[in-house]
């Protein structure tokens, strides 16, 4: 039974992350140009096939950590997270830039929350 959970952990993990790529690339290519995708795709449906490969595979996921415990955060991790950080705050000022100087400073807030909630992520496996 345990090797069912291991192998429907992995599957439900590579699911998630290559239907999370694709919903992202279109919704940008969606952004940077009206009508590019949603004329040939409803991307609400990939949104939905998203968010029920990430409920899998997060359950999967808690049952997976009770059995192997996380690793210490490296320097990748804290590379990774700021790159993260930097990539939303831009994003969010893309579509925020409208407002004039205000769109600065929630893309500001909007990578530290970013930031802030990766290190919080991060660190929590490694306090017990």
């Amino acid at each position: 039974m345990n090797a069912w959970k291991a192998k429907i952990h992995l599957v439900s993990k590579e699911f998630f992350q290559y239907s999370l790529t694709t919903y992202l690339l279109l919704l940008l290519a969606e952004t940077l140009k009206e009508g590019f995708v949603s004329y040939f795709f409803n991307l609400n449906i990939l949104l939905g096939i998203v968010i029920i490969s990430g409920i899998v595979m997060a359950i999967m996921q808690t049952r997976m950590l009770e059995e192997n415990p996380p690793k210490k955060m490296t320097s990748a991790d804290l590379e990774y997270s700021l790159l993260l950080a930097i990539g939303g705050g831009m994003l969010v000022y893309y579509k925020t830039k409208e407002l004039g100087n205000i769109a600065l400073l929630i893309a500001v807030l909007t990578a530290f929350i970013i930031l802030l909630l990766s290190f919080l992520i991060l660190l929590d496996g490694e306090e017990k």
